[in-house]
């Protein structure tokens, strides 16, 4: 089933592929703060919308990413 945000539609298929990435980031973040001895929360996953479609974005949001960053140069 698709959801309709706007203009854009963004499938259920492409937020669970999303959020499986994310998911799968989050815990090599983990890992990696279990291995530095710091508490996973001392880290932030901050996305990168730059390149990517609205739709991929708003998926991404619907998946619970919600910092997002850009830098212009």
């Amino acid at each position: 089933m698709a959801e309709i945000i706007g203009n854009t539609s963004i499938s259920q298929a492409m937020t669970n592929e999303i959020q499986a990435r994310l998911e799968q980031l989050r815990e090599r973040i983990r890992h990696a703060c279990a291995r530095a001895r710091r508490p996973p929360d001392a880290v932030r996953l901050l996305a990168v919308s730059k390149t990517f479609e609205a739709r991929k974005v708003i998926a991404a949001i619907l998946a619970r990413q919600i910092e997002f960053g850009e830098s212009y140069v």
